[in-house]
């Protein structure tokens, strides 16, 4: 009788394994604010089975990015998941995907940033050196531009600095950032944005 038990416990464990979840965030940047989709679907590395990945909240309260709560149900990291966004019309940049291990964390997807940002740039002439940085970035901006207020925001969307563009080559200090990616917005609602590296 005690085999027995041990025989269904094991079984009981082995299925609760089987059916955990793993939990992850998705963070869109999205700064010309495309319309888009997501494909997105995880593996099995043994059966080579699997399915697709639940999108189970978003937080869109930021301007520059979606947040994203999604989970899988796997909890092998030898197992991978395909995380695909895909822009919708107008607009027409390249799908972006990432593949990963089945790994809970925080995973990060820029949409069409090289496509709108770059374009602004090159309109307005407005660029950021040296980019990553750190410690502190230059800020190269037409004379349209001078005076607009600029904002760094975290990934979280919180802002983290602020001030104003007073000359065509304006000085901003990074030194109390922690490393990451920040964006960097300069004048009302957003009007240029650029992705910014702290290392």
């Amino acid at each position: 009788m005690k085999k027995i038990i041990t025989i269904f416990g094991a079984f009981i464990v082995s299925c609760s394994a089987f059916a955990q979840i793993t939990n992850f965030t998705v963070y869109v940047i999205n700064p010309t604010n495309c319309p888009y989709t997501f494909s997105a679907n995880w593996t099995d590395s043994i059966t080579s089975m699997g399915g697709s990945v639940t999108w189970n909240s978003v937080d869109t309260s930021s301007t520059f990015q979606d947040i994203w709560s999604a989970s899988v149900p796997s909890n092998t990291t030898s197992d991978l998941m395909t995380i695909c966004v895909v822009p919708a019309p107008p607009c027409s940049c390249p799908i972006v995907c990432m593949t990963q291990p089945v790994n809970p964390g925080a995973y990060t997807l820029e949409l069409c940033s090289g496509v709108g940002i770059n374009e602004i740039e090159k309109e307005n002439n407005f660029s950021v050196y040296p980019n990553p940085s750190n410690s502190q970035i230059n800020v190269k901006a037409d004379e349209t531009l001078l005076g607009s207020i600029y904002n760094i925001y975290d990934n979280m969307g919180k802002r983290v600095l602020t001030g104003k563009v007073i000359s065509e080559n304006s000085v901003i200090d990074l030194g109390n950032l922690t490393g990451g990616i920040y964006l960097l917005s300069l004048g009302d609602n957003f009007k240029q944005t650029f992705k910014v590296v702290k290392e």
